[in-house]
């Protein structure tokens, strides 16, 4: 679990921002983690100023960027510099027209990839978040392909938390679990055959319970799982019921429970996101 998240904004001054990393210190020592996140945090005036004061206290910093200025290759250097344990970013399909039906931003897929592939070549730890949705879902396998290709080896898979554009827009970006489900399960043969470091968060287990280990909890601390999620009685009998969180609460309304799959045979603890190892999954270990 990420200690403290820091959004850099052009609403906060540096003072801010400064006031909260130490803020963060003081709650949590030398075993405090800060996430520094927007909007796009790279484009804004104190970015550098801030990321440069968190790495000169001793702090594990983590970075989510749209990755799209680091097409350019001397920002994707300055990036590099400052040493950042892990880089997030996303990508949401593995062409232009499909990663745009999402960003709804034009050219957004060749600087988000170009991006990936500087940090990359650069040694820069980096984990693509792909969020699975209607448009993108019949495409995991070749999104996963497409990452590798990029030189990234972390991989995280969520599902749509439906809230704000999400919610209002929900029956044309949801997708039932059932038809995700192959797809999802090809794009992780694929990727643990290639010995990528893996997460699967937002999503139940029985969608993939062959991959068991690499389901994460709910990392969001400001997230309320009683609220979000939801499970079927006869989740009761599963025996991953004390550590799976089910589905959004919005899945049901649209899709209902039907698709939720207890599964028998001996239990076992999921382990948490700060169990990760320091790029940002579980090492593959078939």
């Amino acid at each position: 679990m990420v200690s403290g998240e820091i959004s850099v904004s052009k609403h906060n001054s540096i003072d801010a921002l400064k006031r909260e990393v130490d803020l963060e210190l003081e709650r949590n020592g030398q075993g405090s983690s800060v996430d520094l996140f927007g909007g796009e945090p790279t484009i804004q005036p104190h970015f550098f100023d801030i990321a440069n004061y968190v790495k000169a206290k001793g702090i594990r910093c983590r970075l989510a960027t749209n990755a799209r200025t680091s097409y350019y290759k001397e920002f994707a250097k300055r990036i590099a510099d400052l040493r950042f344990d892990l880089i997030r970013t996303s990508l949401y399909g593995h062409t232009a027209e499909v990663h745009e039906q999402t960003t709804q931003v034009p050219k957004s897929f060749e600087q988000t990839t170009q991006g990936i592939r500087n940090l990359t070549a650069l040694g820069v730890p980096v984990l693509v978040n792909v969020v699975i949705l209607k448009n993108n879902y019949q495409y995991l396998l070749e999104t996963t392909k497409r990452i590798h290709d990029l030189g990234v080896r972390s991989i995280k898979f969520s599902s749509l938390i439906m809230t704000g554009n999400g919610y209002t827009n929900r029956a044309s970006l949801a997708v039932k679990l059932s038809d995700i489900q192959p797809h999802l399960i090809d794009a992780l043969k694929f990727a643990d055959g290639h010995k990528m470091t893996i997460q699967i968060e937002k999503n139940p287990i029985c969608i993939a319970p062959d991959f068991s280990e690499y389901f994460i909890k709910e990392s969001d601390p400001k997230m309320s799982i009683e609220k979000t999620f939801s499970k079927s009685d006869e989740c009761k009998g599963c025996i991953f019921d004390n550590d799976c969180q089910g589905v959004s609460v919005h899945y049901e309304e649209l899709f209902g429970l039907s698709d939720l799959r207890p599964q028998t045979g001996q239990s076992r603890k999921l382990r948490r996101p700060e169990q990760a190892t320091g790029d940002g999954g579980f090492r593959a270990a078939r």
